[in-house]
């Protein structure tokens, strides 16, 4: 899996791609018919100077309540930019999904003499996500090919308060538990990047004071 980072607004979600050696001529992008995955691809050559080809498709995850109320078009268009370093992936959200919680990523990267006949379609379908900022869903090498699937979170108010559950319910050290619990859990986020600092403390719980 190639490192990525992701950043969301109101109106646009980012996605970085942190790969180098990329074709900008070789860049395309196609939405699904339902608006609800897009699809950047792309060449770049390895230290071996050997050239792949890789595929990006990038579904939104939304929550419980944005799906009960049977959201349809998520992605109204999808734009990108390369450098040396990076390829950026700009989405431009539909106007009533003001925010997402996660972006499911489906990367193949093979090599481009391979015969690529795959259709458009959203990833395969992931199991349910732990308080974590990503989870690898599927990640899979075979014949000179590699697949990743994983679940990257954007920090939400949802996922600070999964994040503030979890620290709840398990004690952060082991040969604490019985005599002290975790409490007075806080979440804020960090400026400028896509994560939160959470503190706890270890009460004691015979005593007022940790």
């Amino acid at each position: 899996m190639h490192p990525i980072n992701l950043h969301q607004t109101s109106g646009h979600a980012v996605l970085i791609v942190h790969l180098s050696s990329i074709d900008p001529a070789s860049v395309t992008s196609k939405i699904a018919p339902s608006h609800r995955a897009a699809e950047v691809s792309f060449n770049h050559t390895d230290s071996n100077s050997t050239t792949l080809s890789t595929t990006v498709l990038v579904q939104p995850v939304l929550s419980q309540e944005q799906q009960q109320s049977l959201v349809v078009d998520l992605i109204q268009e999808c734009s990108y930019s390369v450098s040396p370093e990076n390829i950026v992936i700009r989405f431009k959200k539909a106007s009533h999904s003001s925010e997402w919680q996660a972006l499911q990523i489906h990367i193949k990267t093979r090599s481009s003499t391979t015969t690529n006949n795959d259709q458009l379609a959203p990833p395969p379908a992931a199991a349910s996500t732990s308080a974590t900022d990503m989870e690898v869903v599927v990640d899979e090498q075979a014949g000179g090919e590699s697949e990743s699937t994983v679940i990257a979170k954007f920090v939400t108010g949802a996922n600070t308060t999964s994040f503030q559950e979890a620290i709840r319910s398990q004690p952060l050290w082991e040969d604490q538990a019985g005599s002290q619990v975790v409490g007075n859990v806080q979440a804020k986020r960090v400026p400028g990047m896509n994560a939160i600092q959470m503190t706890a403390e270890l009460i004691a719980p015979s005593s007022s004071s940790s």
